[in-house]
């Protein structure tokens, strides 16, 4: 999910989830509906696709990144774990 902001503990667990949040502030005013993103999570950016235009995206923390990459918090503790 892509917005210009998100609320803190929203953020939080939807990471813990496995489910990728994006802050792109002021993006809502660039975009309008119907238009098709295309996010890289890695870099922190987000195109446009009928445009070409890409526009810079808070990038996650490393941290958030292993999360979302285990499919969330508790798939990644199993594996630290070895379960």
């Amino acid at each position: 999910m892509i917005a210009d902001s998100f609320a803190r503990i929203f953020f939080r667990n939807s990471i813990n989830l496995g489910l990728p949040l994006v802050v792109c502030k002021g993006l809502s005013q660039e975009v309008a509906d119907g238009q098709t993103l295309t996010l890289d999570l890695e870099n922190g950016t987000v195109k446009v696709e009928e445009t070409g235009k890409t526009y810079t995206c808070e990038r996650l923390g490393d941290q958030a990144m292993k999360i979302l990459e285990a499919g969330g918090i508790k798939p990644l503790m199993r594996a630290r774990l070895g379960k």
